[in-house]
């Protein structure tokens, strides 16, 4: 193959990918637009904030940092040496061991919010408390402060 034969269809596949990026960016702006229209600045907006942290730190590290600067010149070089199928097992393995770490991840983050959730229901509920449920404050269903 010429590197004038390849030379379109890489371009192409870059022009994809920079789409595919440029579009991934707007609508990561149109979410931030919707949950601020929706929810405000508040608790729940930032626990919506720090749930996406993480993720998206391992997706920049993984998806956008190391890995790809690791595992991108590797895989060019088989090809090129026309070692496809050693090239193949190569991204197979990668992707098993990505979808390994992520699964135990996911697994550490739904036990870990699990364990505070469960902490926060199984307090004895109190009238007023902000933790209890409780809507009516303290001021209660007669409107009045104090204890009823």
């Amino acid at each position: 193959m010429t590197v004038q034969a390849s030379e379109p269809s890489t371009r192409r596949a870059a022009g994809i990918v920079g789409l595919a990026v440029i579009a991934s960016r707007l609508f990561g702006l149109a979410r931030e637009i919707v949950f601020a229209a929706m929810f405000g600045a508040g608790k729940l907006l930032d626990v919506y904030i720090a749930a996406f942290r993480i993720p998206n730190m391992l997706q920049n590290l993984f998806g956008e940092g190391v890995l790809s600067a690791s595992f991108i010149p590797v895989y060019a070089r088989l090809n090129a040496e026309e070692r496809h199928e050693e090239a193949t097992r190569t991204a197979a393995a990668i992707f098993a061991i990505l979808v390994m770490v992520g699964s135990v991840l996911v697994l550490l983050g739904v036990l870990w919010s699990f364990r505070h959730t469960a902490a926060k229901y199984d307090r004895p509920a109190r009238a007023g408390h902000p933790d209890s449920g409780d809507a009516r404050g303290s001021y209660g269903a007669t409107g009045h402060g104090g204890h009823h």
